[in-house]
């Protein structure tokens, strides 16, 4: 991924893999509706475990990049 950065640009938000994460997460929901909803709920909180996932990425990369520009660290208070 970061070859494919430096080469071509950021590759930006594809509604291809998107889709395919969404059907990834439908298809267990959906896999699991015989052991009960119990099973069915435990499957879909897959999709913030996914968006969390996807939030630390952003973070982490954000970070490599500021690492790689050797730009100046900021304290933000929250």
């Amino acid at each position: 991924m970061v070859t494919y950065t430096a080469l071509y640009g950021w590759p930006g938000f594809s509604p291809f893999w998107t889709a395919i994460g969404l059907l990834f997460v439908v298809e267990k929901t959906v896999s699991v509706r015989r052991a009960g909803p119990r099973a069915v709920l435990m499957a879909a909180l897959m999709i913030p475990e996914m968006l969390y996932d996807l939030f630390q990425h952003a973070v982490y990369f954000t970070s490599l990049w500021g690492l790689l520009r050797r730009s100046e660290e900021k304290w933000v208070a929250t």
